[in-house]
């Protein structure tokens, strides 16, 4: 679904799109373990833009690549006021919760 919201042609980044992007991450590294890539017809502006909008959630996936609990709790602390100011920080502790599954 969020991919959907993405991949939709535009020629701006709208606010939709971006909140989408950042559930998508946040889903991907829940179901995955690491960001599936946005469709090849995802428009360029759209991955050109989205990216640098949403840099604490792509510092997220990083350093969830790097499978360290601890390092992936201090980025969800030095992030906190972002992802609840976005209404994200359930999704979030979610990520947190698949690290310690996907490490088990």
């Amino acid at each position: 679904m969020f991919e959907v919201v993405i991949s939709t042609p535009a020629l701006a980044v709208s606010h939709i799109m971006l909140e989408a992007y950042k559930k998508y991450i946040l889903i991907s590294l829940i179901l995955h373990g690491k960001v599936a890539a946005m469709p090849k017809y995802t428009s360029q502006v759209v991955g050109r833009f989205i990216k640098p909008l949403s840099q604490s959630y792509h510092e997220l996936a990083n350093v969830y690549t790097t499978n360290n609990t601890e390092d992936l709790r201090l980025c969800v602390s030095k992030y906190s006021d972002t992802f609840m100011r976005d209404g994200n920080m359930g999704l979030t502790k979610q990520v947190v919760s698949s690290l310690y599954k996907k490490n088990i």
